[in-house]
């Protein structure tokens, strides 16, 4: 009996172990052929990811090789630029050089005979003469029209804009105040060599202020850009302009130390010209330290930084302060001097006219450090407020513009190319990083099979924050590329456009030149025939002369003949 019931025990027990065995075996070969299965998924996936990469270095390829269509298409606009501005300041030149030989030949000599031959002339014409010798400096702007509506989104444009007629109206009196400086000195200077040294010094000097004056008159400012290469054209008058001021002060001082030997000049006239000299000295030193501010900055020259802003304004209000100095002292010195024995109306009015001179620089200086300190604080605020990023500097408003430009077909089919590229290669990143995160995921579970049982498989939640990691990973890396391409993309177009634009203002400052040029040929060529004919005039007047002189040569030996004769017939009678 227990013999039986031993041998059922083991019956089924062996039952329950070849049972076990086979569903062990079952789940093997389950999990053998899911493996398997994934394992050829993964493949297939790997040979199209592959695939799909090769596609990608093609579309890269060939966008490298639009990107260098485009490079040598800018480089043609640049070469194109550059042979336009080349051919623009010749005509720019070649427009100044008349115009400053015909007014320095018409005018301004014709203003300072009248200064220096009619002494008896009123204030009130003097000054109108002052102003209208300081409107000869000023020439009408090249293609105002056709720059009036472009607009910068700098906030400080608007400042400089205001700026510039401030700047051309304080070179303007600076030309004034040395003529008139040399109107006076001719008063009590002796010095025959001395005083001659001073004219041409002076006139030098003054000629340097006009083409100054000239140039910024001229400039078509529409950006930053455009006050940069104005005062790089300027670099080499601005040196040249330092050196004669430095010198003219030296010879100033000079002549002062002159006027102090003559007879009529009192002990307190000679201190006050001492202190004349002391605050003229310092009011040219003043002035020439803003003139280096050009000279030293003109390849680096930005408006937009604090640093070169803070020291202009610094040493405006140096040229400020000096000449407000000096003001006071002119004062007392032409006080002094009015009350001199031998001063004559002429003197006052030059004193009068060089005093006017000298209060517009302090007031126009005065004008132009508020417009500095303005724009300091409208970059300050920028520098605060915005971030530094990037950026690219360019005429917006130039589009209107450029239009004919910008429907270039070659450019129009480069853009839509790269757009259509741009749209491939998202459309090929998108379904790599689908496929990736396939290939990720499929490994992912094939790790887990061969490494884990049914019992310890990890839970959904943590599969799906590991895909949900892994998909955000991706999409960063793919966003950063394609802000990348987006701003290299607008880069290339937003020089394209600038370059197009100003290609289009140098066509348009091109016609206006040659318009100023043949309407200066014009005037010369007029000019010419009214030479001609006063010439020929004076010819025939020269000739109706001659006849009329040996008409009456002939009349007078006729009638000496009848008196010798008259003579002899009266001794026979």
């Amino acid at each position: 009996m227990e013999n039986g019931a031993h041998t059922e025990r083991s019956r089924f027990r062996s039952q329950l172990n070849m049972d076990f065995r086979l569903k062990v075996n079952d789940t093997s070969v389950a999990s053998q052929h899911t493996a398997n299965h994934f394992v050829e998924q993964i493949e297939v996936l790997q040979a199209e990811l592959k695939f799909r990469i090769h596609e990608n270095e093609n579309l890269q390829r060939k966008l490298r090789d639009l990107e260098l269509v485009h490079e040598k298409e800018m480089y043609g606009l640049a070469e194109k630029m550059k042979v336009i501005q080349q051919e623009a300041d010749r005509w720019r030149r070649d427009l100044e050089n008349a115009e400053m030989g015909y007014r320095e030949h018409q005018d301004f000599n014709g203003h300072m005979q009248i200064c220096d031959l009619k002494p008896d002339i009123p204030i009130s014409q003097h000054e109108g003469m002052c102003t209208g010798c300081s409107n000869l400096t000023s020439c009408e702007s090249l293609n105002s029209d056709s720059l009036g509506n472009v607009k910068e989104q700098q906030p400080y444009h608007d400042i400089l804009i205001d700026m510039l007629p401030v700047v051309v109206l304080l070179t303007e009196n600076y030309s004034n105040l040395f003529s008139f400086y040399d109107c006076r000195s001719r008063f009590f200077i002796c010095n025959t060599l001395l005083s001659l040294q001073l004219a041409q010094l002076l006139r030098k000097v003054r000629k340097n202020f006009d083409a100054v004056a000239c140039e910024l008159s001229n400039s078509t400012v529409s950006s930053t850009q455009d006050f940069k290469t104005t005062f790089k054209r300027l670099t080499k008058c601005f040196t040249e302009q330092k050196e004669c001021l430095t010198s003219l002060g030296q010879l100033i001082i000079a002549c002062i130390d002159e006027e102090c030997l003559v007879p009529s000049c009192g002990t307190a006239l000679e201190a006050v010209n001492k202190r004349f000299a002391s605050c003229l000295e310092d009011f040219i030193e003043a002035t020439c330290s803003v003139i280096d501010m050009a000279t030293e900055q003109h390849c680096t020259l930005e408006l937009r930084t604090p640093n070169f802003l803070s020291v202009l304004t610094r040493r405006f209000g140096n040229l400020v302060n000096s000449g407000s100095a000096l003001s006071s002292c002119l004062s007392d010195k032409v006080l002094m001097e009015h009350e001199l024995p031998n001063a004559t109306k002429k003197l006052r009015t030059d004193n009068e006219c060089f005093a006017s001179c000298l209060s517009s620089i302090v007031r126009n200086s005065s004008e132009v450090v508020r417009y500095l300190e303005s724009l300091l604080s409208k970059v300050s605020q920028l520098d605060t407020k915005v971030p530094r990023v990037l950026s690219i500097e360019c005429d917006n408003g130039s589009a209107q513009a450029c239009k004919d430009e910008f429907d270039n077909p070659v450019i129009r089919r480069l853009t839509s190319e790269v757009a259509n590229l741009k749209n491939q290669v998202a459309e090929l990143e998108r379904d790599k990083c689908c496929l990736e995160a396939e290939v990720g995921l499929s490994a992912l579970r094939l790790e887990r099979t061969k490494t884990t049982n049914n019992s310890n498989l990890p839970t959904g939640a943590d599969e799906v924050n590991r895909v949900r990691s892994m998909y955000q990973a991706q999409i960063e890396a793919l966003v950063r590329k394609v802000q990348m391409c987006q701003g290299r993309t607008t880069y290339f177009q937003n020089e394209i456009e600038d370059l197009s634009a100003s290609v289009q203002v140098l066509d348009a400052q091109k016609v206006e030149l040659e318009n100023h040029l043949r309407q200066s040929e014009e005037r010369v060529a007029l000019l010419m025939d009214e030479l001609e004919r006063t010439r020929r005039g004076y010819e025939n007047q020269l000739s109706s002369l001659s006849e009329h002189m040996a008409q009456m040569n002939q009349r007078i030996a006729t009638q000496a003949d009848e008196i010798d004769l008259l003579r002899a017939f009266k001794k026979k009678a």
